[in-house]
């Protein structure tokens, strides 16, 4: 915190969970230094608890990771924006000549709700990726034709933002198979690359699976209006620029 004094803010963007014990040292702060604050939110499933109802009402600027969290905070008269937390490096992440000798790739956590399970059911021999650092990612993606991620809701979870790795893939030029578990519709029904499944739909999975392995000319349409759409919405440089315009209105 005393960092944060020496420089003297105008915004303190906090990312962390609104119930730590930092966005209420950082409210604190707001006082002393005349500043504003804004907190990421990306809950999209339970509403906030009561001990940090308070807390919400402190905040200058809610920054949503998708429009359930909205509908979470609509009876809080808040003012917020619909953003993704982060962008995409799309200079790190872009495509490479390589050889293509993985068909179906998956990276991420191995866990049930991630429907890894689901994904080998659909195709048995996916390559999986689940403790891949960040720098060898591409790498990994530039050798896959194409990439699914499938998760479902379990009750307690659903994806609650555009699901990074996706972005990550989709700059990278693959086709993309995914499925319309929480924020992912939201934020991918408008690209012509991705191919959105029902939730569990292994048959329609397997099917669209299929149908990408035998035509390399859709992978390759598909991939390049995936980087195209990536480098539209979701870079680094688009992100930031809507932030800052969102920051500089506060």
């Amino acid at each position: 915190l005393e960092s944060i004094r020496r420089f003297n803010p105008d915004i303190i963007y906090l990312q962390d969970e609104l119930n730590t014990s930092l966005h209420q040292e950082v409210l604190n702060l707001k006082q002393e230094l005349k500043c504003k604050v804004v907190s990421f939110f990306w809950e999209n499933i339970f509403a906030p608890a009561p001990e940090i109802k308070s807390l919400l009402k402190e905040f200058d600027l809610l920054v949503c990771g998708n429009r359930n969290s909205v509908i979470l905070l609509k009876d809080y008269n808040l003012k917020y924006t619909i953003l993704p937390q982060v962008g995409i490096d799309v200079n790190l992440f872009k495509p490479k000549l390589a050889n293509k000798d993985i068909n179906v790739l998956y990276i991420g956590r191995d866990t049930p709700e991630k429907g890894l399970a689901l994904i080998k059911e659909a195709y048995k021999d996916v390559a999986i990726a689940s403790n891949l650092s960040y720098e060898k990612i591409p790498e990994m993606l530039n050798r896959a034709k194409i990439f699914v991620s499938f998760p479902y809701f379990n009750g307690v979870w659903a994806e609650q933002s555009m699901g990074y790795t996706l972005a990550e893939a989709a700059a990278c030029e693959l086709p993309i198979i995914t499925s319309n578990c929480g924020a992912i519709y939201e934020y991918w029904n408008r690209c012509n690359g991705v191919i959105i499944i029902d939730q569990r739909d292994t048959y329609k999975l397997q099917e669209s699976i299929k149908s990408l392995l035998q035509d390399e000319k859709t992978r390759t349409f598909f991939g390049k209006e995936n980087r195209k759409f990536v480098q539209d919405n979701f870079s680094n440089e688009v992100v930031a620029k809507k932030l800052i315009k969102i920051f500089q209105g506060l």
